[in-house]
């Protein structure tokens, strides 16, 4: 685990949440959200990369890098709408099955 949290780069930005990413939310939970992602897809409004996770994570790439990754609701169907609202969700790729669940 040690070695994959020494991958995860984070970046910031005028457009990024203010918070830093590991006081929003605990390093394994960052890694749970990352090992259980279920599906992807390119980000509404620019070319980030929005993924979905089992555990009701949103996380957003910028290539290898980690924006962002938050729980927007504690309710998995509404943190699926969100996940859905900020993507392209015609152009989704869907990772794991248990994802049609929330559809």
């Amino acid at each position: 685990m040690r070695e994959c949290l020494a991958r995860i780069t984070i970046i910031y930005g005028k457009n990024n949440h203010s918070l830093q990413l590991n006081k929003r939310t605990s390093k394994i939970d960052i890694v749970r959200a990352l090992n259980s992602i279920n599906t992807v897809a390119k980000n509404a409004n620019n070319n980030y990369i929005n993924a979905f996770s089992d555990n009701g994570y949103f996380i957003v790439f910028n290539g290898d890098e980690i924006v962002t990754c938050f729980r927007p609701d504690e309710n998995k169907k509404k943190a699926f709408d969100y996940f859905k609202r900020k993507s392209i969700y015609d152009k989704k790729e869907v990772i794991k099955w248990r994802i049609v669940n929330l559809i």
